[in-house]
Formats: C-alpha cells, sequence, structure tokens
C-alpha cells in the first residue's frame, strides 16, 4: 500500500533536503577557497562552473526519466524489472558522460576565448574547465544511481552520499587549491580535481551501500540484466527523458541570460543580483525537496494505478510545502538585514538588496505550489508537456525580462519581479493539466 500521508512526505523530503544542503555548501567552500586566489579566478570558475552545469542538465534530464519509470515499476509491484531499467540507464549515461568529456575537453579555451572579454578569466576559466570536465563520466553515472533511490523511496542514502562528498571535496579545496596536507598547489585546476574526486566518491559510496543495504533479488540485479543491451527500453527511456532534457537545459539557461540582462544596468545591480541569487538558490531548497519527494510517490501511484488519490496526496503537499515556505518567508522578511549580511558587510549594498530579497520571497510562495503541480505533470509520463509548460514560461520570462532592463532601465526588485509571474505561469498550467486529468492519454503507456 502506497502511503500518502504527510508525515510520509515529510520523511521522504528530509534527507533530500539534507542532500541539498550538504551540495550547497561545497558552492559556499568553493567561493570561499577560490575567491582568496582572485577576481579573475573566481570570476572564470563561475563562469566554467555554470557551463558545466548546463551541460549536466542532460544527465539529470535522462535519469529523470529513467526515475519516472523505476518509480512507475516500484508502485506497480513490478520491482524485479527495477535491475534492468538501472543497469541500461547507467550504461547510457556513463556513455554519453565520456563521449561528453571527449568533445568538450579540447574546446575549453576556444569557448571561453569567445565568450569572455578578460583574458585572464578566459583563462583561469579554461585551466578550470579543462580538469572539470573529467568528472562528466562521473556526474551522470551518479545521476542514474539518484534516480533509483529516489524511485523506490529510499531518499535516506542520498543524504548519506552528500556528506561523504562535501567531506572529501572540501578536504581536497584546501588541500589542492592551496597546497596543504603535502598535496601540490593547483589553484584553480585543484577546485576542478577535488570535484571530481568527490563524483567518484558518491559512486563508491552508492555501490557500497548496493552491496550491504540493497537486496539484488528483489529488484532483478544481475550482471547479466545490467550489461544486456535492450534497445526498445533505450528508446523509451530517451522518448521520456528528451522533452525533460531540453526543460532542464532552459530552466539552467534562461537564468544565465537574465544575469547578463541584469548586467548592463551595472555593477551595482549586478552585485545585487548575484547576493540575491545565493540567498534564493538556499531559500529553494526545501521547495526543491518537496518537489523531489512528491514526484517519487506520484510515480509510484500512477505505477499502481491508484490515481484516484493523486489530487489528495498534491493537496497535502501543498499544505506542507506552503506552510513551510510562509515560515522561511515570514523570518527573511522580519530580518531581511541580518539575512543578506551574511553575504556582504557592506550596508550601502545591504540596504539596495532589501527590495530585491522582498521580491524573491513572493516568487518562492508561488513556486511552493506550482512545483508540487509542475512535478506531477512529469511523473504522470507526460514529459513533452513539462517541456512545453517550461518554454511557455521562458518566453514570457525572457520578453518581460528585457521590456524592464532594456526599455524601461527598472530597478533591479522590479526586474525580479519576473519570478512571481514565470512560477504563477508554470503553476496555473500545471494545475490545469492535472486537474482535467489530461494525464490520462500518456500515463496508460508507463
Amino acid at each position: 500500500m502506497i502511503d500518502i500521508s504527510g508525515k510520509h512526505l515529510v520523511a521522504l523530503a528530509a534527507p533530500v533536503m539534507v542532500s541539498f544542503l550538504a551540495q550547497n555548501l561545497i558552492g559556499v567552500v568553493d567561493t570561499a577557497f577560490i575567491s582568496r586566489l582572485g577576481e579573475a579566478e573566481l570570476g572564470g570558475t563561475a563562469m566554467a562552473s555554470l557551463v558545466y552545469f548546463c551541460i549536466y542538465t542532460i544527465g539529470f534530464g535522462l535519469a529523470s526519466g529513467s526515475q519516472i519509470i523505476i518509480g512507475h515499476r516500484y508502485g506497480g509491484e513490478r520491482k524485479g524489472e527495477i535491475g534492468h531499467i538501472l543497469g541500461q540507464s547507467t550504461l547510457l549515461l556513463a556513455g554519453i558522460g565520456l563521449l561528453i568529456t571527449a568533445v568538450s575537453g579540447p574546446f575549453g579555451k576556444w569557448l571561453f576565448g569567445m565568450l569572455l572579454s578578460s583574458e585572464a578569466v578566459s583563462g583561469a576559466a579554461t585551466e578550470y574547465w579543462d580538469w572539470r570536465t573529467i568528472g562528466f563520466a562521473f556526474a551522470f553515472t551518479s545521476s542514474a544511481f539518484r534516480a533509483f533511490f529516489i524511485g523506490t523511496a529510499d531518499t535516506k542514502v542520498l543524504t548519506y552520499t552528500s556528506l561523504v562528498m562535501s567531506v572529501v571535496n572540501i578536504f581536497l579545496d584546501y588541500g589542492l587549491i592551496f597546497g596543504n596536507f603535502g598535496l601540490p598547489a593547483m589553484g584553480v585546476r585543484g577546485a576542478a580535481l577535488a570535484s571530481v574526486v568527490a563524483e567518484i566518491s558518491a559512486i563508491a559510496f552508492y555501490l557500497l551501500y548496493f552491496r550491504l543495504k540493497i537486496d539484488p533479488k528483489l529488484y532483478g540485479i544481475r550482471l547479466s540484466e545490467l550489461v544486456r543491451f535492450d534497445l526498445p527500453l533505450i528508446r523509451k527511456l530517451f522518448s521520456l527523458s528528451v522533452y525533460l532534457m531540453l526543460q532542464a537545459f532552459l530552466s539552467q539557461s534562461v537564468w544565465t541570460v537574465f544575469f547578463f540582462f541584469i548586467e548592463s544596468l551595472g555593477e551595482r545591480e549586478l552585485a545585487v543580483a548575484a547576493i540575491i541569487r545565493s540567498i534564493y538558490i538556499l531559500l529553494f531548497i526545501p521547495i526543491n525537496s518537496y518537489g523531489t519527494a512528491v514526484r517519487s510517490t506520484v510515480s509510484h501511484l500512477f505505477g499502481a494505478e491508484r490515481t484516484d488519490l493523486l489530487m489528495s496526496y498534491l493537496r497535502t503537499g501543498v499544505g506542507i510545502g506552503l506552510t513551510t515556505v510562509l515560515g522561511i518567508v515570514l523570518l527573511v522578511n522580519l530580518f531581511p538585514g541580518a539575512i543578506l549580511g551574511i553575504f556582504s558587510d557592506d550596508p550601502s549594498l545591504i540596504r539596495d538588496a532589501v527590495p530585491s530579497l522582498r521580491v524573491v520571497t513572493a516568487a518562492l510562495t508561488v513556486c511552493s505550489v506550482g512545483s508540487i503541480f509542475f512535478g506531477a505533470v512529469g511523473s504522470s509520463g507526460a514529459t513533452r508537456v513539462v517541456f512545453y509548460i517550461e518554454l511557455a514560461s521562458i518566453i514570457f520570462y525572457l520578453g518581460y525580462a528585457a521590456v524592464m532592463v532594456y526599455l524601461f532601465s527598472a530597478p533591479v526588485w522590479l526586474c525580479f519581479s519576473v519570478e512571481i509571474f514565470y512560477y504563477l505561469i508554470v503553476a496555473l498550467l500545471s494545475y490545469r493539466f492535472v486537474k482535467l486529468e489530461r494525464w490520462r492519454r500518456y500515463a496508460a503507456g508507463s
């Protein structure tokens, strides 16, 4: 029987939340260490990381497709088929990761030389990129394991894995960037290598967890099933995942374009936007965590053909998510200066950032509702609809932002108001799709 209680939702979301916090800690520590090397190094690694994660969305999207299929099999009590799905997705993701490493690595110097005007920043970005691209195969493979554990509702392992990654990455950052612990001082290359080794450590931990905690017979995990090439399943994975890949890529890329828009307003506006972005990512963690938990359970509901429970479960998810976010929003708006003071000690910059912070908290309130229904759309198997919803929202997003920046030269807080309308569009279109039960035409083939 599938548990759709609020207690179970929180139990699923809590480990995911901790894992996201640990992952963001890596980013904070990376920034703190690399900033000691200089502004060019900090800017270069930031740009290289941005491009890296844009490409990583390809693997994330493909893994999300396998997660949906695994969730349907798990909910439908066809657990013995899951091992074969895991094997095919792992081989596919590892292969694509290796291909991307081979193709993208040599073009770093050309890419950043074309995109960046500063030779120093471009040089730092290229140094970081040459080492960081080694990690694509490991990051993609890790995504396959992550999809398995989310699809089978075993999210606590994500917490353990993220903590392992954090410890490894922070230790090696301090050692390889500055030459501590008897390790060579590699600068930005050391930061990139630390991230790659951290991703390898995640795979090692996943494999150890499989060995100690997972019953291979339950999920049909056999070597022959893992390596057997299954073209129909591969096609199904691609068919289900291609729109998730595009959606994730668009979602990641549009944020980059928005910052290019803001940069044209001035250095102070860009500084405000950079601080708000850092806070935004942290505040988004609970929403992302509840969304991940909801997608897992919704996949089980579709697999078990218990869609009669869908709207009731989604209302529970909305209630818990909205209550959590409203509590966070209240604290942030009561003490905005204290929150901003963590990221800057400039009083004038903090003062200028307060209006934008208030706008962003309003956007997150809308997002806490929309993300629940948006996740349900994808979990039904309607990945093409997920892409169309994202595309419609992003077209509005870019148009609105361009008008605010280039036509009105609006203050940065008003530019950030695009986030409210973006999430509102996502919420309304997703709710309409679920409410009208348009998922029926997609769920039948899962």
